[in-house]
């Protein structure tokens, strides 16, 4: 890699939006100790060696974090691996490498790297969870997705995004009982959370409940006008529950959303939707 002079604190700005692209928590990254110590002049609080150490792999995490802010996922992961190379074993490091194999569907090695992100820091929710689950699951391996799912509960039990990946795996699996369960426990989490309100209407619908569903899917479109999904599934459990025009309503305003988006797949299916209603 060419040696260029770096703007470390504009840098390192680069690297948080990164990991917040890539759902890694910003962690005690010893590089970023030594950088930020290094830019505020301050003694670095490591051996000389380690500070050396750090000085030649650094740049490479950075670039890594530039190429993924630029979702150029094969550039990143060919920089992450250049940084573990030279020296850097952190678990975080590991867990972004991970995810760049995971967006080019290199699953096997994605789950090896989240593992290892796991055995150097196993107090870890977001590998569980955002990283781990999510691949295993893509695997198909949803036993391993849920075990990893629940592991990151047992770690940040108010965190909204593993119930809501919980209720996923059990709505491909089917078990409409266990992901009502899943999905109000994310519910709980955020009351403030449109989507986690149309997941569970969506898990109740399949459950015949339909009355549950639609109280759900009403509560979705206070929290978020723009949200056409729930929306859509408004209009087919109000046509289920015979009211014809609460219906109608639903479906146009999915229909202006969808039509707003550019989506004219979407715009046709609620116009027919519509037209069997005897709207336009």
């Amino acid at each position: 890699m060419a040696k260029k002079s770096l703007n470390w604190l504009g840098a390192m700005a680069g690297v948080v939006i990164g990991m917040v692209t890539l759902g890694v928590a910003p962690p005690q990254f010893f590089w970023t100790t030594v950088v930020l110590s290094a830019e505020a002049n301050k003694p670095i609080p490591h051996t000389v060696t380690q500070a050396e150490k750090a000085k030649v792999y650094v740049p490479y995490i950075v670039q890594g974090f530039a190429f993924v802010q630029e979702r150029d996922w094969k550039s990143a992961e060919r920089s992450f691996r250049q940084a573990i190379k030279l020296g850097c074993n952190e678990a975080s490091l590991y867990s972004a490498l991970g995810r760049t194999l995971y967006e080019q569907d290199k699953l096997t090695e994605a789950v090896a790297a989240y593992r290892k992100a796991i055995s150097l820091n196993g107090n870890f929710p977001g590998v569980y969870n955002n990283n781990l689950g999510l691949a295993l699951r893509k695997q198909g391996d949803l036993k391993g997705a849920i075990a990893a799912y629940r592991k990151a509960l047992s770690l940040s039990p108010n965190s909204i995004s593993p119930h809501t990946n919980l209720g996923d795996v059990f709505s491909q699996q089917g078990n409409w009982e266990a992901a009502i369960a899943a999905y109000q426990k994310a519910v709980d989490c955020n009351r403030n959370d449109g989507r986690a309100y149309t997941n569970l209407g969506v898990a109740l619908g399949k459950y015949g409940k339909t009355a549950q569903a639609v109280a759900a899917y009403q509560k979705a479109v206070s929290l978020n006008r723009n949200d056409y999904r729930a929306y859509t599934n408004l209009g087919m459990a109000l046509y289920k529950q015979g009211s014809k025009d609460g219906a109608i309503a639903a479906f146009q305003k999915a229909r202006n959303l969808y039509r707003s988006r550019g989506n004219t797949q979407k715009v046709n299916e609620m116009t027919q939707l519509l037209k069997q209603l005897g709207s336009r």
